[in-house]
């Protein structure tokens, strides 16, 4: 059972109705570098929001979550914690979330 965490405490989407996903470049294909408004991924505004307190609460024994050198150190083994929905220990996060964080890897972990 997959649970929704988009929530983060407000009912509505992570950031403020919408979504960080890839927009979509010339030719179609989706540019896994940007949000929806073109912007490039950053953790402050796009990685960080994903993680409440209580996951980060949870994670302070081996890194903290909201610690842009700890998460991007520990990136590769957090996106395959989520992909397997060993992370967060309360429910998986949702599909387009796991992509997000995975898309911020693959774009070389902006700050």
């Amino acid at each position: 059972m997959t649970t929704d965490r988009s929530h983060h405490g407000t009912g509505s989407d992570l950031h403020g109705g919408r979504r960080a996903r890839g927009g979509d470049d010339e030719e179609g294909e989706t540019d896994v570098t940007q949000t929806d408004e073109g912007g490039i991924l950053s953790f402050s505004r796009d990685i960080k929001p994903l993680f409440r307190e209580k996951d980060r609460d949870s994670m302070q024994f081996a890194f903290d979550l909201f610690d842009y050198a700890d998460v991007a150190a520990n990136a590769d083994a957090i996106a395959g914690a989520l992909r397997s929905g060993k992370m967060p220990c309360d429910g998986a996060w949702a599909a387009d979330q796991v992509a997000t964080f995975q898309r911020w890897i693959d774009a070389g972990k902006p700050a």
